[in-house]
C-alpha cells in the first residue's frame, strides 16, 4: 500500500497528473525545500472514478499546485481533504491509504478577503474574493445598462465606469451583499436619487432670437461651441440634430419653428427629433423622413444591415430619393479607401459587414456617423434580432454606432 505525505499528492493522483509510483519517487528523492518534480502525462484513464461535479475542482487544484507549486487557501485546503476522504475507499482499492493526518505541501495561502466598493479615479471599483454568484450579479448588470463594466486581471477588481446608472446598482449591489461600500459612493447615490425626485428637463426652447437649453451641463454647452454650434434661432436645425446624441428634448416652440424651417408636418418633426428612439417601420416610403432629413441638415446617411431585401425596401420607390448614390462597404480595405477619399460626395453608405463594426480595428477608423439607420441591434459581437421583424436594445449604442449623432431603427418592433 502506498501511503503520501500530503493531500497534494493525493490530488495529482486523483487527476491523472502522476501515478503513485511517481508522487513515491519523488518523496523519497527530495530534499524538503526540494522543489523538483518528475512531470507526469495526462491520463486518458484516470485511476478512481471522480463524481462529475467534483472533476473541475479536482484538475483544476491539482494543476495549481503541480504546475504552478501554488500553495493552497485556507478554502481549498479544507475542501480538498474532504474530498480525498470521501474517496478513501476507491483509493484503497488500487493500493494507496489516506492517512489521519493530511497536511499541506507548503504552508497555506492567505486568501485577500476583501469585499468592498471604493471611489478611485473617477470610476467604480469592485473587489471581492473569487464567488460565482457575485460574478453573475455584476456580468448580468454589465449587459442591461449604460456605462462600461470591465475586469482588470492583475489587481482582480472590476472597474465600473461613474454613470448614474452604474452608481446606484454598485451601492445596492453592495449593500444587499454586505460589502465596504465608500461613504463617497453613497453620498453621490443621494445626490442621484435626490435629483430623480426633482422634476426637470434637460429641454431645447427659444427666448427671443436665441436657443437656450434649459438645465444643460457646462459640459454639453462646451461641446456644442467646439462642434461650431452657436444657439441661434436661425440655426434650429443644427443644434436640434443633436437632441438624441446629447439627451435633451425639443419645446414645443422649437417644434414649431423646426417644421416652419424644413416645411414639413408634425409628423416628421417628432419622428426624426425624438429623443429616445427613432423608429421608423418599413413599406410604404416611410424612409423618405430620413432622406428628407439627411437634405435639409446635409447629412450623409450609413445604412447598417446585411439584408438587401431591407435596403430595397429603405430607398423610396419614386420621387427624388428614388436614385441615391450609393456606396457598399463590405470590407475594411474598401472602408479605408472611402475615408482617405476627397471626394465623398455619396447620399448612402451601405454597409453590409457588420462584424467590421466591432473589435479594435473598427474604433481605429472611427468614421465620422451623422447620421446612421440600422435594422439590426448590433448588441456587442452579436446582431440580436431579425431585420425583417425587430430589433433587441439590450446596448442600442454598441461599437461604432456609439458615436452616431442621429441613430434610427428601420424594423418593424423595436423591444426594449
Amino acid at each position: 500500500m502506498y501511503t503520501f505525505k500530503t493531500v497534494e499528492d493525493y490530488f495529482e493522483l486523483m487527476s491523472g497528473l502522476q501515478t503513485s509510483e511517481q508522487i513515491v519517487k519523488r518523496m523519497n528523492s527530495a530534499s524538503s525545500k526540494s522543489t523538483t518534480f518528475f512531470w507526469g502525462v495526462q491520463k486518458k484513464n484516470l485511476p478512481i472514478s471522480l463524481a462529475r461535479y467534483d472533476v473541475r475542482f479536482v484538475n483544476d487544484l491539482a494543476k495549481q499546485v503541480f504546475y504552478q507549486n501554488l500553495a493552497l487557501t485556507d478554502r481549498q485546503y479544507e475542501l480538498a481533504v474532504k474530498i480525498v476522504r470521501k474517496y478513501e475507499r476507491q483509493l484503497s482499492r488500487i493500493g494507496v491509504k489516506v492517512p489521519d493526518e493530511l497536511p499541506s505541501r507548503q504552508p497555506l495561502r492567505e486568501c485577500d478577503k476583501t469585499r468592498s466598493i471604493k471611489l478611485v479615479d473617477d470610476t467604480i471599483q469592485i473587489k471581492f474574493p473569487f464567488d460565482n454568484q457575485l460574478i453573475d450579479q455584476v456580468k448580468t448588470h454589465s449587459k442591461h445598462i449604460v456605462g462600461s463594466v470591465r475586469f482588470e486581471n492583475q489587481n482582480r477588481i472590476w472597474i465600473l465606469a461613474l454613470t448614474e446608472p452604474n452608481l446606484v446598482w454598485a451601492v445596492n449591489f453592495g449593500k444587499i451583499n454586505k460589502f465596504d461600500v465608500d461613504s463617497n459612493l453613497i453620498a453621490l447615490e443621494q445626490k442621484v436619487l435626490d435629483a430623480e425626485r426633482t422634476p426637470y428637463a434637460i429641454e431645447l426652447d427659444i427666448e427671443g432670437d436665441q436657443l437656450v437649453i434649459r438645465n444643460a451641463s457646462t459640459s454639453m454647452l462646451s461641446w456644442l461651441q467646439e462642434q461650431g454650434v452657436s444657439l441661434t434661432v436661425d440655426n434650429v436645425l443644427q443644434v436640434a440634430h443633436y437632441n438624441q446624441f446629447l439627451g435633451f428634448t425639443i419645446s414645443p416652440r422649437v417644434k414649431q419653428a423646426l417644421a416652419q424651417s424644413v416645411q414639413q408636418d408634425e409628423e416628421f418633426v417628432s419622428t426624426m427629433f425624438s429623443k429616445d428612439l427613432v423608429h421608423i417601420r418599413p413599406g410604404n416610403d416611410s424612409a423618405k423622413h430620413v432622406f428628407e432629413y439627411a437634405q435639409q441638415l446635409n447629412k450623409k446617411i450609413w445604412f447598417f444591415s446585411h439584408d438587401r431585401e431591407a435596403l430595397n425596401q429603405f430607398i423610396p420607390r419614386t420621387g427624388k430619393y428614388s436614385t441615391p448614390r450609393i456606396i457598399h462597404i463590405n470590407d475594411f480595405r474598401t472602408l479605408d479607401q472611402y475615408l482617405g477619399q476627397q471626394d465623398q460626395e455619396h447620399d448612402l453608405v451601405v454597409v453590409s459587414a457588420l462584424s467590421m463594426f466591432s473589435g479594435r480595428r473598427s474604433a481605429a477608423l472611427n468614421p465620422k456617423i451623422e447620421l446612421a439607420v440600422t435594422t439590426e441591434g448590433l448588441v456587442g459581437n452579436r446582431r440580436s434580432g431579425i431585420p425583417k421583424s425587430g430589433v433587441s436594445l439590450k446596448n442600442p449604442r454598441s461599437g461604432i454606432l456609439r458615436n452616431a449623432e442621429k441613430l434610427v431603427y428601420y424594423c418593424n418592433i423595436v423591444n426594449n
